[in-house]
């Protein structure tokens, strides 16, 4: 049985995805764990530094600097100048690091991006020019290293222009290059943009502390705390000794707490305008109108409370009178039959939880009450949606596409994504559908070689 020689290009997915992926840290983890087993077919050459590497990956400090501390090879003391700055030891980094630049040599691609990473978190002027220097035109960690550089030396357009070309390309440096990326945006104040970056970081399967804790603080501060809280949980798991992290996710729990308060007065405010609409104020024909009105109905209120069976009994009310009443009550998103008002809150009571339907599907009442948060949408069409009042995905099918189009609010770009997802969920606007026609969806497989690993052995 042989081993394949160490590819430092599988690591460092290894890193950026092992904080997000379950099935990875497992994987990891059963490495460490029966590593006596598996080091028998690793060069012995390599046994140190792939355990070393995996308990880094897996934040296992002290462990990792142990193991490393007495290794000699050049890659030692590149990932040992690593774990001394996860530890806090800038100084000792350093040093691990000058000693490091001295042996580079002829060094691969990877081991450059690594000296790079290293050098830009330290400030590195030299090492990251000794990383540069060693770098060659079309190498995969090239233009990554060479954004890097233009960012420490000042020239953030550079730096940007770099990222971005570098977190087109799937493989081992997308995760990285995008985590530096949206930190720059982030920097700069183009909040908007970082929160984008940092929220594809997070759906590529990327896991970065620093990058969740940075998306969690742009969300708080659009109050969007739920997501907010979401983030913060999963640095914590990354690292759930983190104080600072651990605080900011107790003011976001705060808030969202005191945020679903106030959205539930304002829910029980527009319930009690929609239970006391008179009957009269809606379309229905005669006979269904004087029927309602000798049952003492006057109101929506007054209708909820009534079961089909209710209505049936009575002399003259048929089927064609009910389906009348039931189309009309699901444009308020209600329906026959409903709990007494006073048996339990309005929220709960009044879900704005009717049926409602497409010439193709007939949509769940728990499917129309999706959040705006959680839809399939950028952050800037959210963020829209929002400002024009929106919470749910029944309240964008309530309204005309034309409602849409004339707020200053939506853009032309806002609207085409809505109504792409308006398409693929079946939905239309009410009553009549935009006139703008989303163009088909195109995805990207965005994750590197999933066959590389540093685990793998014959």
């Amino acid at each position: 049985m042989t081993a394949p020689s160490l590819e430092l290009e599988a690591y460092t997915n290894l890193k950026v995805k092992i904080a997000s992926n379950e099935d990875i840290r497992k994987e990891a983890a059963t490495f460490s764990e029966d590593y006596d087993s598996v080091s028998k077919v690793i060069p012995a050459n390599e046994q140190g530094l792939r355990k070393a590497l995996v308990e880094l990956a897996l934040g296992d400090y002290e462990q990792a600097e142990g193991i490393l501390t007495e290794e000699s090879s050049t890659e030692a003391k590149v990932f040992l100048a690593q774990v001394q700055l996860a530890k806090g030891d800038v100084r000792g980094a350093k040093a691990s690091l000058a000693e490091a630049i001295k042996g580079l040599g002829d060094a691969q691609s990877a081991l450059l991006v690594e000296v790079a990473l290293t050098a830009s978190s330290l400030k590195d002027h030299d090492s990251l020019k000794a990383a540069l220097d060693g770098a060659k035109e079309g190498d995969n960690g090239y233009v990554l290293i060479k954004a890097l550089s233009d960012e420490l030396s000042g020239d953030v357009q550079s730096a940007i222009d770099g990222l971005m070309e570098a977190s087109e390309v799937e493989g081992a440096y997308q995760g990285q290059a995008l985590f530096h990326l949206a930190k720059l945006q982030d920097r700069w104040g183009d909040d908007e943009l970082a929160l984008e970056t940092y929220e594809k970081i997070n759906s590529l399967g990327y896991g970065f502390e620093e990058s969740f804790v940075n998306a969690g603080i742009i969300l708080e501060d659009k109050g969007e705390y739920a997501k907010a809280l979401a983030y913060y949980e999963k640095a914590l798991k990354i690292n759930p000794g983190n104080r600072r992290v651990a605080l900011y996710h107790a003011d976001a729990e705060a808030c969202l707490d005191m945020f679903y308060d106030e959205r539930q007065q304002r829910q029980d405010v527009k319930t009690f305008e929609i239970l006391n609409i008179p009957i009269s104020d809606f379309e229905l024909s005669v006979r269904s109108r004087n029927c309602l009105s000798k049952m003492n109905i006057f109101t929506l209120k007054d209708l909820i409370t009534k079961t089909e069976q209710e209505l049936l009994s009575y002399k003259n009310f048929g089927e064609t009178s009910l389906k009348e009443i039931r189309a009309m009550l699901a444009k308020k998103g209600l329906h026959l039959g409903m709990t007494r008002v006073e048996e339990q809150p309005l929220a709960d009571r009044i879900k704005m939880n009717a049926q409602l339907y497409s010439e193709e599907r007939e949509y769940s009442l728990d499917e129309l009450d999706t959040s705006i948060e959680d839809l399939d949408l950028s952050y800037r069409t959210k963020s829209a949606l929002h400002k024009m009042g929106f919470e749910s995905l029944r309240d964008i099918t309530m309204r005309t596409g034309t409602d849409l189009e004339s707020n200053p609010n939506f853009s032309a770009a806002c609207l085409q994504e809505l109504n792409a997802l308006l398409e693929e969920k079946g939905l239309s606007y009410r009553p009549a559908t935009s006139s703008g026609r989303p163009e088909e969806a195109t995805g990207t497989a965005l994750l590197g070689n999933e066959e590389e690993s540093i685990f793998e052995y014959d």
